[in-house]
């Protein structure tokens, strides 16, 4: 509550003291020394704030600020103002540090338990509770050195970066600080997205990342019960539980169904063992026994048996479609001895043949004695074209029906006449 009490007594203290005229600010695409030689023979403007390397604001009377922005943009810089209250850390409000130190030395102060920045030294606070005042008093009226805070807080081995308050301003500020160097910036607002989804965001982002967080107060009041995880009894799933991931759906008690792909539970090795003789069409599947010496040739022998596999349980499916009886599969082995030969699915002795197509030639055509045959006409007789209509009785005719078909088909070629000099 005091914190909120010296904040409010710090912005009418500013107020008091900016008077009639508060003047403005502007922001200046800029390095803070190139903006601070431009400006030097301009009379009431200053840098305000050092923001980032290309990032400058400039405060001051609204004249002098005026002709700030005009000699700036002669040499290049961008610059615009933004609406603001009044000309802050500037000479306009300097009156108003003395009257807040007299609030501030009412307020309680203590030394800080964690190393605290201040943004116009770009040190830590000091110890003493009077330096401290001091330092708030004369905030007012100093400008804000914002890159160099950061970068003293990078040197002291600060990674993380949470911006506490409305937008994301100084967290783009951070970013273009430190540039491509290792950091974070966590935001615990978002833009337009309300105030307690961004918070919980930000709070996971720093539990990834590491960070030890007690949340605690996150669960006050909302009837959460703490467990015990060393402590707390396993919980006990209903038999109907199945077990669903990236990998495949398994039942968490019992066996897959029939026909269903099943999890590899060892490494498959090549060992050198006969094929049982089996039936034309039965399945055939890997045999699991201990670990291979070189795990390239496990890895492609598990391709091969997760691909059988699949067209097994594929094979299985389509036969109980089409009313057959699903066949046994027979244990296959793998033959070290054929290292680097094609992999065969199905011994050449084993491999049902298929059997031949029958084939189909067309008769022959008897003819009577004497007659020739006469092949087939290469258009169809003029005879067999619909009647053509006349072109009065032509008629539009609604598109997909037989008349319209008709109308579309290409017109035969016109014949002309012979002329008399020809005859």
């Amino acid at each position: 509550r005091e914190l909120f009490e010296l904040s409010a007594a710090r912005g009418r203290c500013i107020l008091e003291a900016a008077g009639e005229d508060p003047g403005t600010m502007a922001a200046v695409t800029g390095a803070p020394d190139a903006v601070r030689a431009e400006i030097a023979g301009i009379d009431g403007v200053v840098i305000a704030n050092e923001n980032a390397p290309d990032q400058t604001v400039i405060s001051g009377r609204r004249e002098a600020v005026a002709a700030a922005i005009a000699r700036l943009e002669q040499k290049g810089m961008r610059a615009r103002t933004f609406p603001v209250a009044c000309a802050f850390h500037s000479p306009v409000v300097a009156a108003a540090s003395a009257t807040f130190a007299e609030h501030l030395a009412a307020a309680t102060v203590r030394a800080p338990r964690l190393p605290v920045y201040a943004n116009t030294s770009a040190a830590p606070h000091p110890a003493d509770p009077a330096a401290i005042r001091r330092a708030l008093a004369e905030h007012v009226a100093r400008p804000v050195r914002f890159a160099a805070e950061i970068e003293a807080m990078y040197a002291a081995g600060v990674r993380t970066f949470i911006e506490v308050g409305p937008g994301r301003v100084l967290g783009g500020l951070v970013a273009k600080v430190l540039r491509d160097r290792p950091h974070r910036v966590i935001a615990c607002d978002g833009n337009g997205e309300g105030s307690l989804r961004p918070l919980l965001a930000a709070l996971a982002e720093l539990a990834v990342g590491g960070t030890a967080l007690d949340v605690t107060a996150l669960f006050a009041g909302r009837g959460a019960k703490k467990i015990d995880l060393a402590s707390a009894a396993p919980l006990r799933h209903p038999p109907s539980t199945w077990l669903v991931d990236g990998h495949l759906a398994r039942p968490l008690h019992g066996e897959p169904p029939p026909g269903a792909f099943r999890a590899l539970t060892a490494p498959v090795v090549a060992v050198a063992a006969p094929a049982p003789a089996t039936a034309p069409g039965a399945a055939f599947t890997a045999q699991v026994v201990a670990a291979p010496a070189d795990g390239r040739q496990a890895a492609v022998l598990e391709f091969l048996r997760a691909s059988r596999e699949i067209v097994e349980a594929q094979r299985q499916v389509l036969l109980a479609h089409l009313g057959e009886p699903a066949t046994q599969g027979v244990a296959r082995t793998f033959d070290p001895q054929r290292r680097g030969q094609p992999f065969d699915e199905q011994p050449s002795s084993l491999r049902p043949s298929a059997p031949p197509l029958p084939s189909f030639s067309p008769p022959a055509r008897s003819l009577p004695p004497g007659a020739r045959s006469v092949p087939p006409p290469s258009s169809p007789a003029r005879a067999a074209r619909p009647r053509r209509e006349p072109a009065g009785c032509r008629r539009r005719a609604a598109p997909g029906c037989a008349r319209w078909r008709r109308q579309m088909r290409p017109r035969p070629p016109c014949r002309q006449p012979r002329s008399a000099s020809r005859r």
